[in-house]
């Protein structure tokens, strides 16, 4: 099950480690591409990207106990 069908591409830009940084845990930054499919009228809103990207937190943090930063 995917949170956001409008998610084409995920890509890490970067990964840190250190003293901000609980020991043993680490930060990750990620660029997500959404891609309006066939069927949409128009280009999404800031408000609909927003919901998208908080539906796929509340995934994360429910299946693999990611926190945002």
């Amino acid at each position: 099950m995917h949170s956001c069908k409008y998610v084409t591409a995920v890509k890490l830009f970067d990964v840190y480690r250190g003293g901000q940084i609980e020991s043993g845990k680490k930060s990750m930054a990620f660029t997500l591409t959404f891609t309006p499919d066939q069927t949409a009228e128009k280009a999404f809103t800031p408000e609909t990207l927003d919901g998208f990207v908080k539906k796929i937190l509340n995934n994360l943090k429910f299946k693999l106990g990611v926190e945002l930063r």
